[in-house]
């Protein structure tokens, strides 16, 4: 195990030893702040959660090629890998994807597919936007050359409809509440990010 430090810009230092790959948490003032290694350590991200006005608005990212969400898979749907099934939920960092009775599948690429049109109950991503913001989804047809339709709703219940064939990253405007995405047919998921 190594050290790392986080200096904030009252002076205040918080030491934290490190092993294996972990994320740490760390309250900082307002200002400039600084991190540094005591020995070799490797850094992998950073991530900034800033308050205004007492509440909290928070950047989110969901990267189903992560190490993070490859284990959550696994731990959750170790038989949907590579082979559509139904039955089966995973939720990491606010995000969660249900199955239902519908069959679906997820690939240590970096993907998940639900393997047909979902609706707002099955075959469906969720999860809860702290306020209104932008929505990033990184989807393709599961089917090469065949562009296919996928479904934002937000909580005002508005709908959002995009065609996608190559993998590409689209924007959405969300309002504050819950957030559904789903397919129309076979999509492959490989990112969502949320920013107020």
């Amino acid at each position: 195990a190594r050290d790392y430090v986080v200096v904030d810009a009252t002076g205040t230092e918080q030491t934290k030893s490190v092993d294996a790959q972990e994320t740490a948490e760390f309250d900082v003032k307002a200002g400039e702040v600084l991190i540094y290694p005591k020995s070799g350590i490797r850094f992998y991200k950073f991530e900034f959660t800033y308050k205004s006005g007492g509440a909290v608005e928070k950047e989110l990212d969901w990267n189903f090629a992560s190490a993070e969400w490859q284990a959550a898979l696994e731990a959750a749907a170790a038989s949907a890998k590579g082979t559509n099934q139904a039955g089966w939920t995973v939720s990491l960092d606010g995000l969660t994807y249900t199955s239902g009775t519908k069959n679906g599948k997820w690939d240590a690429s970096g993907f998940i597919q639900p393997n047909g049109g979902g609706s707002t109950t099955e075959r469906v991503f969720s999860f809860t936007a702290p306020a209104d913001g932008v929505l990033t989804v990184v989807a393709a047809t599961a089917s090469s050359g065949t562009a296919r339709d996928y479904v934002v709703v937000d909580a005002t219940g508005t709908e959002q409809t995009k065609s996608v064939d190559a993998q590409e990253a689209i924007e959405f405007e969300v309002k504050a509440g819950e957030v559904k995405i789903y397919p129309k047919a076979g999509i492959r998921f490989y990112k969502f990010a949320y920013k107020p």
